[in-house]
């Protein structure tokens, strides 16, 4: 995974803000695709009046904050609430140089599925109906990776959008809308837009979850709140067994998928609604009971099919058809569709694999967004196979596998969503 390095002032300010603190970033690679809607034209106004030439003795004017975070070196202090058994530790602490700043980790402990760590400052830079980015540093404190997440999981929550640490300092970050000054709603329902949920109370910084046993103990630090545009950055994806080797189609937290890979790559929450068997008929007949529903937070479609269809000798227009379906259906609920190529089965006869093929080499043709999942996990030296690493039986993908078709589609250079600012320490 690549490592990626109040209230009285009104919309305007603080928009200007951050634009004078730093122009909002976009994830890495994004391309101009990704954009929703063309800038707004500048709105002329009176002439500017000039501004008096300061004495010799005039103390210059502060920069503009865009970190909207109190304390955020200091995480053991009132600001930062512990559940469920988790600990943040006052003496064990980690200096680690970012962008050129020095910023503090303090050991953290989540021991069991129910740890989380709240973030409730006073007073609250939080606005009802703003989009604000949390994000933070953090590494693992033993060899090794996991999963943790920036909302609630617990009980048996909705398992989308992962985090990934390991030991190399990453900073991760979650988009939550404001509720009211007490309250922010994070995607945790994927069918009702952030904005339109209930209140979760203040934000959850980290939440174990049960995708792992035992205590986790990690260094966190350098918090950053800043307000961004409301967007639909959600990523949802339609496919069969190669998307979904768990059989479980709703985001189970231990599911074994390219997608919490992908989800942990761009920081972005990924729905995951493949089922295994499915071939696209299926697919595009259940289109409106398991994608549109997810409009409300999801601007993206991943299409991802074919594999059962050419085994069981479906005709390739056929196929076409369904995927042709997939796709204007994405764009009718105001989702941009990405379509997958299909990766090979060891099951295909020699008439089948001309038909896989073929499928490919339209999809690679006809689609603006493409993510090729053949080319990238075939056998170099036999174009019919999955790569030996990649497949657990010549179908079905490995760990291995999952991560590399997870991270090919993290890569591709159409998504878009705006990224945290460089950080910015809070005196």
């Amino acid at each position: 995974m690549d490592q990626m390095t109040g209230a009285s002032t009104g919309a305007w300010s603080r928009r200007a803000a951050l634009m004078q603190g730093g122009a909002y970033l976009l994830l890495t690679g994004c391309g101009g695709d990704g954009g929703n809607g063309s800038s707004a034209p500048p709105v002329a106004g009176p002439a500017p009046v000039p501004s008096p030439v300061p004495s010799s003795t005039s103390a210059p004017l502060p920069a503009p904050r865009y970190n909207l975070a109190i304390a955020t070196e200091s995480w053991g202090d009132g600001a930062f609430k512990m559940e469920g058994g988790a600990a943040i530790s006052t003496s064990a602490v980690q200096d680690v140089t970012v962008d050129g700043r020095t910023i503090r980790l303090r050991q953290i402990t989540l021991t069991d599925a129910q740890s989380i760590i709240r973030y409730a400052p006073q007073p609250s830079p939080f606005i009802a109906g703003r989009t604000y980015l949390i994000s933070f540093y953090a590494r693992l404190a033993s060899v090794g990776d996991t999963f943790v997440w920036m909302r609630s999981v617990v009980p048996a929550g909705r398992g989308h959008e992962p985090k990934l640490l390991g030991q190399a300092v990453t900073r991760i970050w979650t988009r939550v809308v404001a509720i009211g000054p007490t309250s922010v709603a994070p995607v945790s329902e994927p069918t009702i837009g952030a904005g339109a949920q209930s209140g979760q109370g203040m934000p959850i910084l980290l939440c174990r979850g049960g995708a792992v046993s035992g205590p986790v103990t990690l260094f966190a630090g350098g918090l950053q709140i800043e307000e961004v545009p409301q967007d639909r950055v959600a990523i949802a994806v339609m496919g069969d067994s190669t998307q979904n080797m768990d059989g479980n189609p709703r985001d189970d937290q231990a599911a074994q998928s390219p997608s919490r890979w992908l989800s942990a790559s761009l920081r972005l929450p990924v729905f995951n609604r493949a089922i295994s068997g499915n071939g696209v008929s299926q697919m595009a007949a259940r289109w409106n009971t398991d994608m549109s529903p997810l409009a409300p937070n999801a601007g993206w479609a991943i299409i991802q099919g074919g594999v059962n269809d050419v085994h069981r000798g479906v005709a390739l227009p056929v196929i076409q058809d369904a995927i042709n379906q997939m796709a204007g259906m994405a764009e009718r609920d105001g989702m941009r569709p990405v379509v997958c190529t299909a990766t090979p089965t060891h099951y295909a006869d020699s008439a089948e694999r001309v038909v896989r093929d073929q499928l490919n080499g339209w999809i690679r043709a006809n689609f603006a967004r493409v993510i090729d999942l053949d080319a990238a996990l075939r056998d170099p030296t036999d174009l019919q196979r999955l790569a030996t690493a990649n497949t657990i039986d010549g179908t079905h993908y490995t760990q291995t596998g999952d991560r590399l078709a997870g991270l090919l589609m993290a890569g591709q250079p159409f998504w878009s969503a705006a990224a945290p600012n460089a950080y910015e320490p809070v005196a």
